[in-house]
């Protein structure tokens, strides 16, 4: 194969490559689960660390389908260093259209291998449910019954209740063709030039000694 055509597919490699990135990230995905992030600072102490907060919840949800929304809170290192203080995350939900059989309160310790807070819902009527989920590190000889949360970050989440679950589309696949081919293409063109590159080099080499 002569040198042009190894230039076309990593050319076109490259092209499919890039196109295909941003198909994907343009692309509205079907997801049984969304994901949300927040970084809570210390204010407790001096520590200079971090929590980072990440919020699970469905997508959708079918009449009468129960689930979970979850939370989970990892230090970083700076905060592992005072844990032992007892630093507590604080949370609070107010769910709306929802129904909860789970605390909506929760003053749980910060554990240095993540700590999980978590709230059981159930959909009951068709439409766009939704809950505000408020949070904030705290101590934990905080006594939630008298003091009220002072949340250092607040997550919005919108939740549908539908009657059939969405499926994915054929849509969502032509983001990841578009990369797989690429990357193909790219391979075959690097392989197809070394190969090129070496017939060259022995050819040279030949004459050179002629």
């Amino acid at each position: 194969m002569k040198k042009p055509y190894y230039l076309i597919l990593i050319v076109l490699g490259i092209s499919l490559l890039v196109f295909g990135v941003i198909v994907y990230r343009n692309t509205d995905s079907t997801e049984e689960f969304r994901i949300e992030r927040a970084e809570l600072f210390d204010r407790l102490s001096n520590s200079k660390g971090y929590a980072y907060a990440t919020l699970k919840y469905p997508s959708e949800l079918l009449i009468k389908e129960e689930a979970v929304i979850s939370l989970e809170i990892m230090p970083d290192k700076n905060l592992k260093n005072i844990l032992e203080h007892g630093v507590a995350i604080d949370t609070l939900i107010s769910p709306k259209r929802l129904v909860l059989s789970s605390e909506r309160r929760q003053l749980e310790a910060v554990n240095a291998s993540g700590t999980t807070v978590s709230w059981r819902i159930e959909a009951t009527r068709l439409g766009t449910s939704s809950a505000t989920v408020s949070l904030g590190l705290s101590d934990l000889r905080t006594d939630i019954t008298i003091y009220p949360i002072t949340p250092q970050h607040t997550f919005q989440i919108n939740i549908p209740v539908v009657e059939t679950k969405s499926k994915a589309s054929f849509g969502e696949y032509i983001g990841p063709i578009m990369i797989a081919v690429g990357s193909l293409s790219l391979l075959a063109g690097f392989v197809i030039a070394s190969k090129d590159f070496d017939k060259a080099t022995k050819q040279s080499r030949k004459k050179n000694k002629r």
